[in-house]
């Protein structure tokens, strides 16, 4: 299925992209089988989205319209983004007679959002009402994030505690080659090589430049996780001059944990391994995400379970102290 989508807001066919993945539909600019027009609209504070499908092969006939009106909230862009989602995905729902027992909610740390609901000091049964109603999350899934986020929530820092408090994120967007399913801003090396080294540059002066905002904040830096993409498909100077930048700008008596992600083992061997020990990264996260071959090769990743072992055994044997998978 294709659709057109448009709308009254520049980020609305952007922001539908994951709610048209759950219907296996795509987005289209031409040649497509449907056209969605979403307008939002703001009153009084109160946000309304409307969504309406038309047949592009039919003159344009009408599908199904929807809207959605939602109570007051400190961020409007956010509020405007959700309920487009939730039009989109009513629509197409209505549409297709498929669901998600997970509704609109989409992306990575799903519990988050009940974490930000429990600092409000709202009730089990009025996050579960929140979930079901504004993200249209079903019920067993609701009380699944309920159970997690309760047994996350001794070991996470106090709202206090946040706001004196920040992890550094770094994100390298460089891979040997990109993972068929994946949908993070990376480039394979093999067409995308030559951006390298002017990214590490640009890189090393926004470290500098963060370091001096978050001092001047006042702030702690208490995790710095070195992300991507793959941190070590940056080479042996490369990686020098990062752990360098970050140990001298970032990194201080109350920073508990450095991360570099390794999420492929290919890229992994004794001299990289070296200079993370070297720089005191405390943990480094060895990625196979899968141990079949077969389903390695399908979705582009060149390296074999073998390798995935090695790299392992090689990163334990070096000394860093914490490997995860």
């Amino acid at each position: 299925m294709r659709i057109i989508v448009t709308g009254n807001r520049g980020w609305i066919s952007t922001t539908v992209r994951d709610i048209l993945s759950i219907f296996q539909a795509e987005l289209a600019t031409e040649a497509a089988e449907y056209c969605c027009a979403i307008e939002i609209d703001k009153k009084n504070h109160l946000v309304t989205a409307n969504a309406v499908i038309s047949f592009l092969a039919n003159k344009g006939e009408e599908v199904i319209t929807d809207s959605v009106a939602a109570a007051p909230e400190v961020d409007i862009i956010n509020q405007e983004k959700r309920l487009c989602k939730k039009v989109m995905y009513q629509a197409l729902a209505r549409m297709t007679g498929l669901k998600s027992q997970w509704g609109i909610l989409t992306g990575i740390r799903p519990t988050k959002l009940v974490h930000r609901l429990l600092d409000q000091h709202l009730s089990s049964e009025e996050i579960v009402d929140y979930l079901r109603k504004e993200y249209l999350i079903s019920k067993k899934k609701c009380n699944l994030l309920m159970e997690i986020a309760r047994s996350q929530r001794e070991f996470l820092l106090s709202p206090q505690q946040a706001r004196e408090k920040v992890g550094v994120y770094i994100g390298i967007p460089f891979c040997p080659s990109r993972c068929l399913y994946c949908s993070f801003p990376a480039y394979s090396l093999a067409n995308n090589s030559s951006l390298k080294t002017e990214f590490v540059k640009a890189l090393l002066k926004e470290i500098s430049e963060l370091a001096k905002v978050i001092k001047g904040q006042k702030l702690i830096v208490q995790h710095i996780y070195i992300g991507g993409g793959t941190p070590t498909s940056l080479d042996n100077k490369e990686m020098e001059l990062l752990l360098d930048t970050v140990n001298c700008n970032l990194r201080n008596d109350a920073t508990e944990e450095v991360t570099v992600e390794a999420g492929r083992p290919d890229t992994l061997n004794e001299a990289i391994i070296h200079i993370l020990k070297e720089h005191q990264v405390t943990r480094v996260s060895v990625n196979p995400q899968t141990l079949q071959d077969k389903t390695l090769k399908i979705i582009g990743r060149n390296h074999t379970k073998e390798d995935f072992w090695r790299a392992y055994q090689l990163v334990k044997e070096i000394g860093i102290p914490v490997v995860n998978v």
